[in-house]
């Protein structure tokens, strides 16, 4: 085999990898229901590699730990307009 084919072959291998990676991951995630999770699962094979890419993106945005809460806000009760402080305090 020429070196064509060879490198041909790693990328055939790498892609598969990669689409077998994300299929992993996708089952495993409890974000989704079995519906969205065949969705996207059939979106990894029938579009090789560019569906790989897609689906493991959106699934590392949504399982992305959400940022803390603010400790410093203190809600006024919904009483006040934005920005003013009940009066008192």
């Amino acid at each position: 085999m020429t070196w064509t084919g060879d490198a041909l072959m790693i990328v055939i291998a790498l892609v598969a990898a990669f689409q077998l990676y994300v299929s992993g991951r996708m089952l495993f995630y409890r974000g989704y229901t079995v519906r969205q999770k065949l969705m996207q699962l059939l979106i990894v094979w029938l579009v090789p590699g560019l569906g790989a890419i897609l689906v493991g993106s959106f699934l590392a945005a949504d399982s992305a730990r959400p940022r803390k809460t603010d400790t410093a806000f203190t809600p006024d009760g919904g009483n006040n307009p934005p920005g003013v402080s009940p009066p008192g305090t």
